[in-house]
């Protein structure tokens, strides 16, 4: 039997890992973006859950992309519900397209709070965009993790 190399991801947010049928985005829930969990962040920062290099980051910055150096594993992570209506407010990107980042690094600052008293839920997405690659895309468990702690394999 051929053994399948394994590219992990690191959770990008610290907060309470749910899976991703219960993001209220219907979107998401059904997984049109790919597979993976949401987060219910305990604070207003993303990190970089891999090596790799920024693949697209929105004008909105609500919304980055990253392809890990290891594997080419795609994973988008997505701040927010609709927070796209914020046009930026509220988010703060620390990198560029085409940026070069190394596991950990902060990629995102978001306000939670100013997210919230706008009346947008901030609960992030994160999915793994090219499945094609990936036929299989385990959980590494839900509840409380902090930056890094082990979140997604791919295989």
């Amino acid at each position: 039997m051929e053994e399948f190399k394994v590219y992990p991801v690191s959770c990008p947010v610290e907060g309470e890992v749910i899976p991703l049928s219960q993001v209220s985005d219907t979107s998401v829930a059904y997984g049109m973006l790919g597979p993976g969990v949401g987060i219910h962040p305990a604070k207003g920062r993303a990190v970089a859950p891999f090596a790799g290099e920024v693949s697209a980051l929105f004008d909105t910055k609500h919304a980055i992309g990253l392809t890990s150096d290891d594997g080419g594993v795609e994973v988008l992570i997505h701040v927010g519900i609709n927070t796209v209506e914020l046009k930026g407010k509220h988010m703060t990107a620390l990198v560029a397209a085409g940026d070069h980042v190394e596991e950990g690094q902060p990629i995102l600052e978001f306000d939670l709070e100013k997210i919230k008293e706008a009346g947008f839920d901030p609960t992030v997405a994160v999915v793994v965009s090219n499945i094609y690659l990936f036929p299989k895309i385990e959980v590494m468990g839900y509840g409380p993790k902090k930056e890094m702690d082990e979140l997604l394999e791919c295989s």
